[in-house]
């Protein structure tokens, strides 16, 4: 008996790609939200399921042929932003990450930021999100909104490097 490919493989990386852009607009509709308040705990879903998601493409490129996993492993390798990426992604997906296995910390916080001068309902208001992390000796701190952006910026800039894509394509978001 042949089992038929499963929805989640159909398409190759471009579907992966898809998704990709489609958690990019949720999070982005998150940093543009006016007055309207998503609640907390679906902010982060959105958040983590992004970063996921994010780091997870590399695979899809190289598994579906498109790429060599040492094009995709120097692109994320060479990018800082990739490296928080991957700790994001592997610290939420399985709880903890072992030192061993963390690109920049695996004791990384991601806190909650709230203006104490605002209110929650006024227009505008939006809480943010830092990761809070080690490296090199110095803590540091990265808006979680920028990361996401620089991510999928990034991943836009290497595809359309490759002929992939062109601007505008599928759900790409300028800034």
């Amino acid at each position: 008996m042949v089992i038929p490919e499963s929805l989640h493989a159909e398409g190759t990386w471009r579907a992966q790609y898809s998704r990709l852009c489609r958690w990019h607009q949720r999070v982005r509709a998150l940093v543009r939200t006016e007055g309207k308040r998503t609640a907390p705990q679906d902010e982060l879903d959105f958040i983590f399921a992004y970063f996921q998601t994010c780091f997870h493409l590399k695979e899809w490129l190289w598994k579906s042929g498109a790429v060599s996993q040492a094009e995709t492993d120097s692109l994320t390798n060479q990018h800082f932003e990739f490296k928080l990426c991957r700790d994001i992604c592997n610290g939420t997906k399985h709880f903890k990450i072992s030192e061993a296995k963390a690109s920049v910390d695996f004791h990384f916080s991601i806190q909650r930021d709230i203006d104490p001068f605002e209110h929650p309902t006024a227009p505008g208001y939006r809480e943010s999100y830092t990761i809070i992390f080690d490296h090199e000796g110095s803590r540091l701190a990265y808006d979680l909104f920028g990361l996401e952006l620089r991510c999928f910026e990034i991943w836009n800039a290497f595809l359309e490097s490759k002929g992939f894509i062109s601007p505008g394509t599928l759900a790409y978001m300028p800034r």
